[in-house]
């Protein structure tokens, strides 16, 4: 999940995936006007998106400051670092 829409964000997230040349297309100027062209905005997005994996992309934008983190399956928030720490998950038994 990645919070790039705001105008402050915005260049920050084009630069890390390489577009910067979208910063500058009046179509995508304001946060308003992105998503009124949102259609236009999502392929080049997910093709750059897909190059890499998403660990790749959460280093580079957190590194830079945008909002950003993992949408995990089942499997990995069982084993995310933070669930454990905080003690998120308990073994109980079932009374029957």
């Amino acid at each position: 999940m990645i919070s790039g829409g705001g105008n402050d964000a915005w260049p920050r997230f084009c630069g890390v995936l390489g577009l910067e040349q979208l910063v500058d297309d009046p179509r995508f100027a304001t946060n308003g006007a992105r998503v009124a062209n949102l259609d236009a905005l999502v392929d080049p997005l997910e093709e750059r998106l897909m190059q890499q994996p998403s660990r790749y992309w959460l280093e580079r934008l957190n590194a830079v400051g945008v909002v950003c983190g993992p949408i995990n399956t089942l499997d990995q928030l069982l084993v995310e670092e933070q669930v454990r720490q905080r003690g998120l998950i308990a073994t109980v038994e079932h009374p029957s």
